[in-house]
């Protein structure tokens, strides 16, 4: 049952401290490929905070709606753009293991990663969404090295640039979500000034 009472001495937070009782909900997900647990330990902290900061935050705060929206729907674009260049390049794989009745082939991984993450915005779905296709994807061209359809070399170079691809675009988003922070910096420090003069 919650107290109902606070401490003083909890009493003495509330006064002095905004209290804000965030909606969060755990999601757990496997990801099984090196590429993409690299970029999930690189990333998924701060993008979270970021975009609790896009979808909570930042609409309260903006003058300008119309730039924030524009941001907003730019980084909506961007992932589906990604998002589908992943899927064609999964099903020009699942095309190639299929010419080869390889098409249920899945290898095991050494090192799968089940992780667990606290979702504060339903755009971090999207985060996680993402890796995941790259997982899959990288799981494909990984399975046609393991059957001798692609050589070496060939699975190296795919498997690094589309993890520098997926990684550069979440660089991306942090810098926009920064630029957006800055921009607000900016409002604030005008508002400031107006008040003062």
């Amino acid at each position: 049952m919650p107290k109902k009472n606070a401490t003083t001495e909890n009493k003495k937070e509330l006064n002095e401290k905004t209290i804000y009782s965030r909606p969060i909900i755990k999601r757990e997900f496997k990801l099984y490929t090196h590429e993409t647990q690299v970029i999930f330990m690189h990333t998924a902290k701060k993008i979270n905070q970021l975009f609790y900061s896009l979808n909570v935050v930042y609409p309260l705060k903006f003058r300008d709606q119309e730039l924030f929206m524009e941001q907003k729907n730019s980084i909506e674009d961007k992932f589906n753009k990604i998002s589908q260049q992943i899927q064609n390049e999964i099903k020009l794989k699942e095309k190639l293991l299929a010419e080869h009745k390889l098409l249920d082939c899945k290898p095991e991984y050494s090192k799968p990663l089940l992780l667990e993450i606290k979702l504060m915005t339903p755009t971090m779905n999207r985060y996680i969404d993402l890796l995941l296709e790259l997982d899959s994807l990288i799981i494909k061209n990984d399975c046609c090295w393991l059957n001798a359809l692609i050589d070496t070399e060939v699975r190296s170079k795919t498997n690094y640039s589309w993890e520098k691809l997926v990684f550069q675009f979440f660089s991306l988003l942090i810098t926009t979500c920064n630029e957006l922070a800055q921009v607000l910096t900016t409002q604030a420090t005008d508002n400031s000034n107006s008040d003062q003069a």
